[in-house]
């Protein structure tokens, strides 16, 4: 499988796994894969009840909000790995995770070993 290939495949499961888990796919994700890593950039992943409570409640949110979403991601890990690892052929790691409540983005950085 290409590049562009395997880009799409983890596009579509990452899309799913964030549906099923929040109840919400992502506007926007964008997977690149490297010689020996994977950067995957999602946008627009935030729930309405999440998008609601930072405009209701303001700066005061967004620490709680992306708390809560990465401690959504933690049991996910390992699940989330083994699926890429399978999409990939090849054993991944995680090695960063990065939210940006305020502009409802983030992306993950994973090493192909």
């Amino acid at each position: 499988m290409g590049r562009l290939d395997l880009a799409k495949e983890i596009e579509r499961f990452i899309s799913r796994n964030i549906r099923e888990r929040t109840g919400k796919g992502p506007r926007l994700i964008k997977a690149t894969v490297y010689k020996d890593s994977i950067k995957i950039e999602v946008y627009g992943f935030l729930t309405h009840m999440e998008n609601h409570y930072i405009k209701v409640a303001g700066a005061d949110a967004l620490g709680l909000v992306r708390e809560t979403r990465l401690k959504m991601l933690q049991p996910s890990k390992a699940h989330i790995g083994a699926a890429l690892s399978n999409i990939v052929g090849a054993a991944v790691r995680l090695t960063e995770i990065d939210l940006d409540i305020e502009n409802d983005s983030g992306f993950v950085r994973l090493k192909i070993e």
